[in-house]
């Protein structure tokens, strides 16, 4: 609690406002509720989608519990064409993850008042707080988990009756590493690189050698690869297209290398994640948020191009 009071604290050293983003999440709302601890007034901005899954309300909770001056950007669905033509030249490579475009419109809004916001982002990677952590904790605790004979038995049933994803997953890898970075993380398989005439190895070189069987590891592994070459590229591209800076108090040195050094169960378990997180901020939360799991920023993006196309791209259509 120390280390992330002191972080903030840090981050709020400014010659100008400070405000932060809020999704109603976790991290974002231990962010605003401690920067309410320095400020007398702070502005909050949050970004919703028009639907039932929309994060605006568990925002809204923390934004009227800590008085925020509270501002609220709505999702315009018919604006998707144009904003990929916008956005995408401000990344000058291919970009995958969707998640941009809200990104971009939350930081346009933002700097309408702002010059400097702070972000929730990397308190996933830190605590454990993404799905897929949980799931690799259950495919490392299933019984065939390194057991050959209930894997060749598992391979046998598998031809008779289905089976569950998990085993399914264990019998398609060699750990919960291999399962974190050739299917979580990649687009394609080995063999689908194969087919595909890939045949090259691009693995990513880590400042240490990864246990295959650590949440740890592979928790730190994506502090290495997937933080820096994803979400800081689109958090740094979205903000700087707008003028504006985004700072991350969870990836303060002292505060991040504390979390790294902590054992795994304080991060996770199969049914909970973000075990400490949740023991030490849960007091400063409201009870809907103190009950909330991970929901992904960009969520409702792939449901615009399953309905009827032109209502989304009425212009090229």
């Amino acid at each position: 609690m120390y280390l992330l009071k002191n972080a903030v604290q840090k981050q709020l050293i400014a010659d100008v406002e400070v405000g932060s983003f809020l999704s109603g999440g976790l991290d974002s709302s231990s962010i605003v509720a401690l920067v309410a601890e320095f400020l007398p007034k702070q502005t909050t901005i949050s970004f919703g989608y028009d639907h039932e899954d929309s994060e605006l309300k568990y925002a809204k909770e923390i934004a009227d519990k800590y008085h925020t001056n509270h501002v609220e950007v709505h999702e315009k669905k018919e604006d998707l064409a144009t904003s990929l033509l916008k956005i995408s030249p401000f990344f000058d490579e291919p970009f995958a993850d969707i998640s941009f475009i809200p990104h971009f419109e939350i930081c346009k809004n933002a700097r309408k008042n702002l010059t400097v916001v702070l972000s929730g982002d990397v308190g996933d990677e830190l605590f454990g707080g993404y799905n897929f952590y949980r799931v690799e904790n259950q495919l490392r605790n299933h019984f065939s988990y390194k057991n050959i004979v209930a894997k060749f038995g598992l391979q046998l049933y598998q031809k008779l009756r289905p089976v569950s994803f998990i085993t399914q997953k264990n019998l398609a890898h060699e750990n919960i590493l291999d399962f974190h970075q050739n299917f979580v993380r990649n687009s394609f398989n080995k063999e689908e690189k194969n087919m595909l005439g890939i045949t090259a190895a691009y693995g990513q070189p880590y400042s240490f050698t990864p246990d295959p069987h650590s949440l740890n590891d592979i928790m730190r592994v994506d502090l290495e690869g997937y933080v820096p070459g994803n979400m800081m590229v689109k958090s740094d591209r979205m903000a700087m297209a707008n003028s504006l800076e985004v700072r991350t108090p969870f990836l303060d040195i002292d505060f991040a290398e504390f979390c790294i050094q902590l054992p795994e169960q304080l991060k996770l378990d199969n049914e909970n994640d973000k075990i400490i997180l949740r023991e030490a901020m849960g007091s400063y939360w409201t009870e809907t948020i103190r009950n909330r799991h991970k929901q992904g920023f960009g969520m409702s993006v792939k449901s615009w191009f399953e309905e009827k196309i032109s209502s989304a791209f009425p212009t090229i259509y």
